[in-house]
């Protein structure tokens, strides 16, 4: 999809959305914003398209939440950080580098990151700790020179395990980076605007 024309981005007040955002919780901002129901068919094959490219780089997707409208993209915690640390390593880049398409469109994608741990610590650890995370991936995005105010990070903890504690195997499958991409506002009015 093209980036937006001037008279859609016209119509969104960016400053007032990306305030919003930042309030919302993880499943709040996976629901907003709303693409009308005319518009929804166009808005899943844009997503489609994304999912097909980071499916192709081999990254594990997944495009069933909210009817095919939101895509997310896991990855272990371990492909991106030393254990127990907060600063990106160095062999973070390519990885990040891969998903940069969507955040080089601003506002086309809504862009959040959520970090997971496994129940290794204190539940106070654990968020401050994931959240440090979320915030390093965000600041990497920023320090790429990308715009980053449509991209909101968050730090679970141990609060959504997918995996058994009991074993080596389900606590590092449970240390994960979840980074979700839905339409952003401009692409809902792009596909307002579109003669499709």
């Amino acid at each position: 999809m093209a980036a937006a024309s001037l008279s859609a981005t016209a119509k969104v007040d960016l400053a007032k959305y990306h305030d919003e955002i930042v309030n919302l919780s993880v499943d709040e901002n996976l629901q907003f914003p709303e693409v009308p129901t005319k518009y929804v068919a166009q808005a899943q094959a844009e997503m489609s398209k994304l999912r097909e490219r980071f499916a192709h780089m081999g990254f594990q997707t997944d495009l069933s939440e909210r009817e095919g409208l939101v895509l997310m993209v896991t990855f272990p915690v371990s492909d991106l950080f030393l254990p127990n640390d907060t600063l990106l390593a160095s062999f973070a880049n390519p990885k990040l580098k891969n998903l940069m398409h969507p955040l080089r469109s601003p506002d086309m994608f809504k862009t959040l990151i959520v970090v997971h741990s496994d129940d290794t610590g204190s539940e106070e650890y654990l968020y401050t700790l994931t959240r440090a995370r979320a915030d390093a991936i965000r600041q990497w995005i920023a320090d790429e020179q990308l715009p980053v105010d449509g991209i909101v990070p968050y730090g679970l903890g141990f609060d959504e395990p997918v995996s058994n504690e009991s074993s080596r195997k389900g606590r590092a499958a449970n240390r994960r980076v979840e980074i979700y991409f839905l339409p952003g506002p401009l692409m809902v009015e792009s596909l307002k605007s579109s003669k499709r």
